[in-house]
């Protein structure tokens, strides 16, 4: 696992109390993800 993985996972558990500035990659990255994720639940509940 690299650093910025682990940093993610850190990141995650801290939602929705967390603001990510920077890096703009890192945090379009894990927005992305985050919003994959809610997309899933979504559908799985219907």
């Amino acid at each position: 696992m690299g650093h910025f993985e682990s940093i993610r996972d850190i990141l995650k558990s801290w939602i929705p109390h967390i603001t990510i500035l920077k890096p703009e990659a890192f945090r379009k990255n894990l927005l992305a993800e985050v919003k994959d994720w809610i997309k899933i639940q979504e559908m799985e509940t219907k």
